[in-house]
C-alpha cells in the first residue's frame, strides 16, 4: 500500500453504538459553524451512525435561505402527496427562522409549526412580520 492511497483495503472497525452516541454528542455540543455539515456527514457514514446522529443534526436546524425550500418539503411535504409522516419533526426542538426573510409564506409558516408544536420547545419568527 502506497502512502497516501484512498482506497483502505483493511478489515472493517467497528466502534460499539455507545461510543458513537458519545462522539455525536460531543459534536454536537461544539459551537462550530461546521456543526451541521459535521452532523449530516455523520448520517452517511453507516446506519450506526446515522442513528446516533439524526436525533442531534434535526434539534436545532441551521435555516437559511438556502436550504429552507428542502427542509419545508422534508417536514411538510405538499398537501397532495401521499407521504406519511416520518417522524422527524419530532426532533426539532428549536427552530429559528430568524434568516428566512421572504422565502416563507405564512401558510407555510404555519403548516410547520403545526408540524412541529408537539416537540417545539423555542422559536424564533421570521424576519417578516408573521401576523
Amino acid at each position: 500500500m502506497k502512502i497516501g492511497d484512498p482506497i483502505y483495503r483493511g478489515a472493517e472497525v467497528r466502534l460499539p453504538a455507545e461510543v458513537v452516541t458519545m462522539i455525536m454528542a460531543y459534536v454536537a455540543s461544539s459551537n462550530s459553524p461546521d456543526t451541521q455539515k459535521s452532523l449530516w456527514a455523520s448520517c452517511l457514514v453507516s446506519k450506526t451512525w446515522y442513528a446516533a446522529s439524526i436525533s442531534h443534526l434535526y434539534y436545532s436546524p441551521h435555516l437559511s435561505p438556502r436550504n429552507f425550500d428542502l427542509f419545508t418539503r422534508t417536514i411538510c411535504p405538499p398537501l397532495k402527496a401521499r407521504r406519511t409522516r416520518i417522524g422527524i419533526e419530532d426532533m426539532i426542538k428549536h427552530l429559528d427562522m430568524r434568516e428566512i426573510a421572504y422565502e416563507s409564506s405564512n401558510s407555510l409558516t404555519s403548516r410547520l409549526i403545526n408540524r412541529t408544536k408537539a416537540s417545539l420547545q423555542g422559536f424564533h419568527s421570521p424576519a417578516v412580520t408573521f401576523s
